[in-house]
């Protein structure tokens, strides 16, 4: 519910919409997935971002570049999305949700919401990714300070491209169908490995002390990780998120080709 919203707006251009987003009580609206599920009671305004040309997805010289109103449905089938990290990314996109949600999610509201569960903005992580953020001071931040520190309003989502190397993701939930309980993305390129999951925090995050710890092994990476505390809730508790991080890390360096 949203119990004090009285007004929806459709701006035509960025100037419009940061000005009525300066507003009190506006919330920007994108695919609504993740907006109506929050149902904010101090909402009195909806922006509506959809006229903006932030769909998107394009290929520059080193660079991929994921306009965030682009939806998932759109990024898990995108051509500009090749080689092994394209299939990572496709491969998120394909498991945020069914068809019906893939259709109106979009990846800005994706990252936005900083859901503590997605192996997509594992996927994100695990790549590299920064964001494009608009405003009177456009800037760009890497995904992973935007997560500790939210701001601005997000055009886009890129990436350095092509990537070399190799890739892996696995996820354990209850069913296939339900969200992950614990989920591991890995990817090692030019730079080294890079380590994401989710479940095992507030947010997904880079698993930091573990790609530091993967210089001396696989199982020092796993250690590594084991030094978390995760949260226990209905889908599982935090001893059993902390055992299945250790299984996802070793399948996904397994999938990467990293050896112990």
């Amino acid at each position: 519910m949203l119990p004090k919203l009285t007004r929806y707006t459709r701006p035509e251009s960025l100037e419009e919409a940061l000005k009525l987003l300066r507003e009190p009580g506006s919330a920007p609206l994108a695919g609504g997935t993740q907006f109506l599920a929050a149902a904010n009671p101090d909402i009195e305004q909806v922006v509506d971002l959809q006229a903006l040309d932030w769909r998107r997805i394009e290929v520059a010289p080193g660079w991929l570049r994921l306009g965030s109103l682009a939806t998932l449905a759109e990024l898990a089938q995108a051509e500009a999305l090749s080689g092994p990290a394209g299939g990572l990314l496709r491969q998120a996109a394909r498991r945020a949700g069914p068809n019906t949600f893939r259709n109106a999610a979009t990846l800005g509201g994706l990252v936005g919401a900083r859901l503590p569960v997605s192996e997509l903005l594992a996927a994100l992580l695990a790549l590299g990714a920064e964001l494009e953020l608009a405003g009177e001071a456009p800037e760009t931040v890497a995904l992973d300070a935007y997560l500790d520190e939210p701001r601005g309003l997000i055009a886009a989502v890129r990436l350095p491209w092509p990537q070399a190397g190799a890739g892996g993701a696995h996820a354990i939930g209850r069913t296939p169908a339900d969200t992950p309980i614990v989920h591991v993305t890995a990817w090692a390129g030019a730079d080294g490995t890079r380590l994401a999951a989710g479940g095992v925090g507030a947010r997904v995050a880079r698993l930091a002390r573990a790609e530091q710890a993967l210089a001396q092994g696989v199982e020092a990476a796993v250690s590594a990780a084991a030094a978390l505390e995760p949260p226990g809730d209905f889908r599982g508790s935090a001893e059993y998120r902390r055992a299945m991080l250790g299984v996802l890390l070793r399948r996904v360096l397994r999938d990467c080709g990293v050896k112990d």
